[in-house]
């Protein structure tokens, strides 16, 4: 509310006869203020400007309120607004009209036809159709909101973008592209509830919507979405419905995303390069808010565990170990409170033959990264003549690890060569050929738990990882220290190489044309594992086999893809008049998918600072398995859609 100050009144009046005239002079104006600051009815009518029809189903909203109204069926409508408001009106393939009140009680709206929006066109199953002509669910996606986000993959630069789309990260690791759901999602377990006396089921799941992760097809061929450059990418469409999926037949029964790539244009002979580096810092930060004084942590744990009946020990007595390190006796507390008093800065001592340690250490600290980087390079050179369009893209990416020890990294390399011939008026010839390749290194445990699993059982405050000899403690092993330094680990790498060659025949140019097109794709990729053996050394003499000869072992797995499909497709797209549309496809698909899996481990690593080759192990236990998946598919698919005067939609598929 506007404030209201004295002296904007009328004149000043002498006497109590004066004043009062003044103050009920200054109360009509508040009245007066008031009841023109209040919401009124304003009605109204909206038509097409050009053929003065009423438009049913208009959203008006009283801009920047929530409040908001649609026309009925004759265009009229009634909503609540004030004298200064601003009525803003919006319907598809119209262009938004916005209109002051200006303290009027009929407001009516004369909205003109968006050309631009009307004649666009979605990207749908096996062809395009234009917005006007939709009748599933259809979410489209420029690729330049795709390309400013200078992501890993363009999974996660599509994350929060479209409505609808969910895509679930099970973490922040950059070859993850995480699991894709369309209306659904499948992160959340219902527990069953049984009749009595019954167990209760915690396996069940449920989903919003279909649950199940979506079909992905990239410039027509089923793929990966973290295999494609984003910087390549032209349009994203979103399928969400049954309608609009439908002609992919069940594989798209919970949604279709099409990925199209961009081509050579008609401009002249362009190169252009974007590059981007990033400095990325974690959000969670255990380094932060841990105890890393070790005569701090000391005190707190024995004040925490003196007398407790959970250690084997007599009531009221004072713990002689944290967790697998024995302190030696009681006095440790007493023997770190004197060294520190003494300004002792030394943190090893030995007593009885065994190592006693005073440090202050951080464990997160000394495994994290507070800041890790990641950089990315595009190269792009795109052209085009009359007879001839052509595309070459790259990217390198390259982002580091979390962790400071060991070899933690992840780069990938993006090609694409897209090339398009129009032979003569009739025939065109084109290729799409995209080759991915990937490797990440990751430091590993020799157990399954997690790194804050071993933090919280091993990695405390006054425990060094390394002796003063340059051995390992036993905190030095049990909390992965010493095997990320030795190379414990594992290493991925994957290879990716698609081709498609296609054919189009204009038989009646912009009426009927066939395509047809085949497809190969190869898809190798490797996945190898080792563990070390590591001694920890109690004492200057006393080793301890944490990691033993025997239980080293490397692991090699292979995956080997080979896919081929081919596309024959007939569309027709008669010319019937400016009120009618229609668009008929009919076509034939095929698939043939071949997959085999190759494992092998041999234990008893012999050198273990080389261990590239299966010859430099000497365990018998060796262990192979094998096997094939393979399927094939061929199916008919049609969809015949007809709209009228851009209104009245039919659609089969």
């Amino acid at each position: 509310m506007k404030h209201i100050q004295f002296q904007n009144c009328p004149p000043t009046r002498t006497g109590f006869k004066g004043a009062a005239f003044r103050v009920l002079a200054c109360l009509m104006m508040f009245i007066s203020f008031s009841a023109f600051a209040q919401k009124n009815n304003v009605s109204g009518v909206v038509i097409d400007k050009n053929t003065n029809e009423p438009v049913a189903g208009a959203a008006l909203m009283v801009k920047g309120t929530s409040t908001g109204t649609v026309t009925n069926p004759d265009g009229t409508y009634t909503i609540k607004a004030g004298g200064n408001d601003v009525i803003v009106c919006q319907f598809f393939g119209y262009k938004t009209l916005e209109l002051e009140v200006a303290n009027r009680a009929k407001v009516d709206f004369a909205l003109e036809e968006d050309v631009e929006t009307l004649d666009a066109t979605i990207v749908v199953g096996y062809g395009t159709l234009k917005k006007t002509q939709l009748v599933g669910s259809v979410e489209n996606l420029d690729g330049e909101k795709v390309a400013e986000r200078p992501n890993a993959n363009v999974a996660r630069s599509l994350q929060g973008q479209v409505a609808g789309l969910n895509i679930i990260q099970a973490d922040g690791k950059a070859s993850h592209a995480g699991n894709i759901y369309i209306r659904g999602n499948q992160t959340q377990k219902v527990i069953t509830r049984p009749k009595a006396g019954g167990t209760p089921n915690s396996d069940d799941h449920y989903s919003i919507g279909t649950g199940g992760s979506a079909l992905v097809l990239i410039d027509g061929v089923e793929g990966d979405l973290a295999a494609v450059n984003p910087a390549d990418v032209e349009n994203v469409a979103v399928l969400k419905d049954a309608s609009s999926a439908a002609i992919y037949g069940a594989r798209a029964a919970n949604g279709v995303i099409l990925v199209t790539t961009k081509s050579g244009d008609n401009e002249k002979f362009t190169v252009s390069y974007n590059g981007a580096y990033q400095i990325n810092e974690r959000i969670i930060k255990l380094e932060d808010t841990i105890v890393d004084d070790g005569l701090a942590w000391t005190k707190t744990f024995y004040d925490f565990w003196q007398g407790r009946n959970a250690t084997p020990q007599n009531p009221n007595a004072k713990p002689s170990d944290i967790n697998t390190f024995k302190m030696g006796d009681t006095g440790f507390l007493d023997r770190f409170i004197a060294r520190r008093e003494a300004g002792e800065t030394g943190i090893y001592d030995v007593r009885n033959g065994k190592y006693e340690y005073y440090g202050s250490v951080n464990y997160p600290a000394l495994f994290f990264k507070p800041f890790h980087t990641s950089q990315t390079h595009d190269l792009t050179v795109r052209g085009a003549t009359k007879k001839m369009s052509y595309s070459l893209t790259g990217r390198f990416f390259d982002q580091e690890g979390l962790y400071k020890i060991g070899d933690d990294t992840y780069r990938t390399f993006n090609l694409r060569s897209k090339v398009k011939v129009q032979v003569n008026n009739w025939l065109s010839v084109d290729n799409n050929t995209a080759v991915f390749h990937s490797y990440q290194r990751q430091p590993m445990f020799s157990t399954g738990d997690t790194i804050y699993d071993q933090f919280d059982h091993h990695g405390q405050a006054p425990l060094p990882p390394v002796n003063e000899d340059g051995t390992y403690t036993n905190s030095g092993v049990r909390s992965g220290y010493a095997q990320f330094m030795e190379g414990n680990g594992q290493w991925d790498k994957n290879l990716t190489v698609v081709s498609t060659t296609g054919l189009t025949i204009d038989f009646i140019k912009d009426v009927l044309s066939l395509r047809g097109d085949f497809s190969y794709k190869a898809i190798r990729r490797q996945r190898e594992r080792a563990r070390v053996p590591v001694t920890a050394y109690l004492g200057p003499t006393t080793p301890f086999e944490y990691d033993t000869h025997d239980d080293s072992y490397k692991s090699r797995w292979t995956y080997d893809t080979d896919y081929i499909s081919a596309n024959a497709v007939l569309t027709w797209t008669p010319k019937l008049g400016e009120n009618h549309n229609l668009n008929v496809v009919g076509g034939w698909n095929l698939e043939d998918y071949r997959y085999h899996r190759f494992y092998i481990q041999r234990s008893g690593m012999i050198f273990p600072e080389n261990f590239a080759s299966y010859e430099l192990f000497d365990g018998t236990d060796i262990k192979v398995e094998q096997n094939n998946s393979d399927y094939g598919l061929v199916g008919f698919f049609g969809r015949v859609n007809y709209s009228l005067f851009n209104r009245y939609i039919f659609e089969v598929s």
